[in-house]
């Protein structure tokens, strides 16, 4: 999920958001096959064209 703001001086800015929907509380299992259990993230990005 994201979304892009753009103003008219040529400022853009963005925000995403990505995560993941598994199951992450599994205690029964090593540490290995966790692989997939924390994989959220949060990206910024800012541009500015002149």
């Amino acid at each position: 999920m994201g979304a892009d703001f753009t103003h008219r001086t040529g400022l853009q800015v963005g925000v995403n958001y990505l995560t993941y929907l598994g199951d992450a509380d599994e205690d029964d299992k090593p540490y290995e096959q966790l692989s997939l259990s924390d994989r959220d993230n949060l990206s910024l990005s800012v541009k500015y064209a002149f």
